[in-house]
């Protein structure tokens, strides 16, 4: 089994995402946006429509935070996500069943696609050997690495939420097959009420420029 590395205390989360250029705060109002826009259902709704609210509202709001710190749109392979160029961070949104747990790794409520393992496999897979999958990875390693591509993982209950910016380490079939870090952001914060609209100060102007290869 993969040894993961687990960053919960909020101190050695805010270390960590030094490199991201993206605050923990910023990372929970995105998630606090998303829970808002996810809850603007009614009982005639399609099925699923939840999630999709959440999937299409988280990725916007993290999209326009990371564009605002000059990240760049990315649809390569057909995934929605933002890519620093200079360091390689790629970052999408993902819904998953349970997100912060250090009991378990959180899985993608929808099955991810091919896209998302070619993404992964060129990014992370150089790490490993062919066939296998080491005990454990060195750290340093991942920072050596050219591209990264991290999910941020967003877990809901009727009352609250978590999150996590997570680094998987392949997808098995077409799921996560686990991570080599997980950044906690948010454990089982409520929430009470929508978050103040967007406006027009709340990022950068932006003109956006998609990454395409």
């Amino acid at each position: 089994m993969l040894a993961e590395k687990i960053y919960a205390d909020s101190w050695e989360a805010d270390a960590r995402l030094v490199p991201f250029r993206i605050t923990r705060a910023e990372l929970i109002e995105v998630a606090k946006k998303t829970v808002a826009e996810r809850s603007n259902t009614i009982d005639v709704d399609i099925a699923g429509a939840a999630g999709t609210l959440a999937y299409l509202h988280g990725s916007r709001h993290l999209r326009l935070l990371a564009m605002s710190k000059g990240y760049q749109l990315s649809r390569e392979k057909n995934i929605e996500a933002s890519i620093d160029v200079k360091s390689g961070i790629m970052i999408a949104y993902q819904n998953v069943d349970v997100a912060c747990s250090k009991f378990r790794s959180p899985k993608a409520i929808h099955g991810k696609k091919s896209g998302s393992a070619d993404i992964i496999d060129r990014a992370q897979g150089s790490l490993f050997a062919p066939d296998a999958i080491p005990e454990m990875v060195d750290l340093k390693s991942l920072r050596e690495l050219n591209s990264t591509v991290w999910y941020f993982c967003v877990s809901f209950t009727e009352d609250s939420f978590s999150a996590e910016l997570s680094l998987p380490t392949s997808l098995r079939g077409d799921n996560f097959n686990g991570f080599f870090e997980r950044i906690f952001i948010a454990q089982g914060q409520e929430w009470f009420g929508k978050p103040a609209e967007t406006t027009d100060d709340d990022y950068a102007e932006l003109e956006p420029r998609i990454m395409r290869k």
